[in-house]
């Protein structure tokens, strides 16, 4: 009896060892597999992350010299300077000059003293109409020597809408409006013929191309040399004008 039992307590014993084992083959697996399961899940992960990641661009260095080209800047400080800068010691352009006359011009243009799409001869003409219509004639101070006074001189004194000078003030005024819209200018000195005591200046354009518009030349005096035809720009008309011939002198840097 006590053999039967004990062989019953051995093999009871053997079964449960058994069973235990099985349990644990079967977590190892279960462990294996999911380690396998993991590693697989890792290797395609890596794999789309390689597909998704771009290579770096590469920049040729043939190309690093190339410079970009300037862009040109334009605001209203720069455009002040331009104005604030003139050049020329008596007759001038830029500057005061040329804001008083480009502003001048559009007045006309909208009063209708002047068309649209006038050329410079036109300009120049019915500036110099509006600026003589609008002179009132001051003479020099006493001195040794006459007083010729630059273009922004004479614009710095406008007031009302009106000029102030005497005959030299408004010649290298004109002939100062005339070069600003690119006419060639010169200023004119002489002595009356009559009286050898009485000077006069004035200014003188050159008619711009060789063919001559006769119209445009109606009621203007004018002189010719070996540069072409001189139109005048003086407030004196006629024989007035050409009474003023004596020691005459020509000024083209003034």
């Amino acid at each position: 009896m006590n053999l039967k039992i004990i062989s019953y307590i051995i093999l009871f014993s053997v079964i449960t060892s058994c069973k235990g084992c099985s349990r644990s083959a079967q977590n190892f697996q279960a462990k294996k597999e999911g380690r396998d399961n993991s590693n697989r899940e890792n290797r395609r992960r890596k794999k789309r992350n390689e597909e998704t990641i771009r290579p770096p661009i590469v920049v040729n260095d043939s190309t690093s010299n190339i410079k970009p080209k300037k862009k040109l800047i334009r605001n209203e400080d720069k455009i002040e300077d331009l104005f604030n800068t003139i050049e020329g010691n008596l007759m001038q352009v830029e500057g005061e000059v040329a804001k008083h006359l480009l502003a001048l011009i559009v007045d006309l243009k909208e009063e209708g003293k002047l068309s649209r799409n006038a050329n410079q001869v036109e300009q120049i003409l019915a500036v110099k109409t509006h600026v003589y219509e609008n002179w009132n004639y001051v003479h020099d101070p006493i001195r040794e020597v006459d007083t010729w006074r630059s273009a922004s001189q004479t614009l710095s004194m406008v007031h009302k809408g009106k000029y102030s000078g005497d005959c030299d003030d408004f010649g290298i005024l004109m002939a100062s409006f005339s070069r600003q819209i690119g006419l060639n200018s010169r200023f004119v000195g002489a002595i009356s013929k009559y009286d050898a005591k009485s000077g006069h200046g004035w200014s003188e354009f050159l008619l711009p191309g060789k063919n001559i518009d006769k119209a445009l030349l109606a009621g203007q005096d004018f002189v010719k040399d070996s540069d072409g035809v001189w139109v005048s720009l003086d407030w004196f008309k006629g024989n007035e004008h050409f009474e003023y011939s004596e020691n005459l002198k020509i000024y083209t840097d003034l």
